[in-house]
């Protein structure tokens, strides 16, 4: 079964409010409105590296680990190839 919904009115309520929410207010200096419109620009970007930072430093150790699969047994071998033969133990 099959619900039919009216369609959303559109008396362009939401464009008003927006419209009535943006506009300049008497008494507000001009500076002030640029100022208040630079405001997320200077802060975004920090924000955003901030949060780059923090995907950076939680994934390096999942980046660092498939190398570090490969050099560990490597150097493992390294070693024991260097080591002097125990006594009594054949190979």
């Amino acid at each position: 079964m099959t619900l039919r919904t009216a369609p959303a009115p559109t008396t362009g309520r939401l464009r008003t409010v927006w419209a009535t929410a943006h506009a300049p207010v008497a008494g507000v200096p001009r500076w002030a409105r640029i100022a208040a419109y630079i405001i997320p620009f200077t802060v975004l970007p920090s924000g955003l590296w901030r949060i780059a930072m923090v995907v950076y430093v939680c994934y390096a150790p999942l980046l660092l680990w498939g190398p570090l699969l490969a050099v560990v047994p490597v150097a493992y071998g390294q070693r024991r190839r260097r080591a002097a033969p125990t006594p009594g133990i054949s190979r």
